[in-house]
């Protein structure tokens, strides 16, 4: 019985990890709106979106380039009004941004006096609906999280409880809800390879967190366990 229901907790755990990182792989499709070759500094690049469409620009700047500093901005046509600013210094001839639109029209693309061999325009799309797919790979994690713990055991809820075990209930309550917002706000609101390699950055606070979470998962598990225990053998 506890091999299978090892097994199942497996299953549950790997299957939220799958589909998280299928949401943080972003499967994306790319068409191409916009191109321009040998395009000079004082010229732009002009597209046309749909609302909430995501555009992904390509920019190849020259050789000569490299070491000073770029500019870009992405203006709303229609209503003459600046979307987005992006700049900083030039260490590769590529240079990737990426805008979502805001509402239907034309975006222009201005580089501003950056001298560039050539610009491309891809308006993106997901190929896997990646907020549903995440959101299913949090709950599905967290499920196996629980199953794992074994909080889906019977005899951890049966005859009455101590204070000890209510204490450890809160205590457990307070950290997986704490635990599931950090996992929904990386994997659902910030999802994404940029948010997966900043985990890993010696200066981000996100490992204490989640260090800490398990400490204390483990230590509300273990009053709940412990309280209905003692009033187990009280009975008795």
């Amino acid at each position: 019985m506890r091999r299978r229901a090892a097994a199942s907790e497996a299953i549950l755990l790997s299957l939220g990890m799958i589909l998280i990182g299928l949401a943080i792989a972003r499967l994306e499709t790319s068409t191409q709106i916009g191109y321009e070759e040998n395009p000079g500094p004082w010229k732009t690049l002009k597209v046309f979106l749909e609302e909430g469409q995501l555009c992904r620009v390509e920019i190849i700047a020259d050789e000569s380039e490299i070491g000073r500093n770029y500019k870009i901005t992405v203006t709303q046509v229609e209503e003459m009004r600046m979307l987005y600013e992006a700049g900083g210094p030039i260490e590769r001839q590529v240079i990737p941004q990426r805008f979502p639109a805001e509402t239907t029209g034309h975006y222009e693309i201005d580089w501003h006096d950056l001298n560039v061999s050539r610009i491309t325009a891809y308006r993106v799309g997901d190929l896997i609906p990646r907020y549903p797919v995440s959101v299913a790979g949090v709950f599905v994690l967290m499920a196996g999280i629980v199953s794992f713990l074994g909080l889906e055991r019977k005899e951890l809820f049966r005859g009455e409880k101590t204070h000890v075990f209510w204490l450890g209930l809160i205590i457990f309550g307070l950290t997986i809800t704490y635990l599931f917002g950090l996992l929904w706000w990386g994997f659902v609101l910030e999802v994404g390879v940029y948010y997966l390699f900043s985990i890993f950055w010696p200066s981000n606070d996100i490992w204490p967190k989640i260090f800490g979470s398990g400490v204390f998962l483990l230590i509300g598990l273990y009053m709940m366990k412990s309280g209905a225990k003692k009033k187990t053998e009280s009975q008795n």
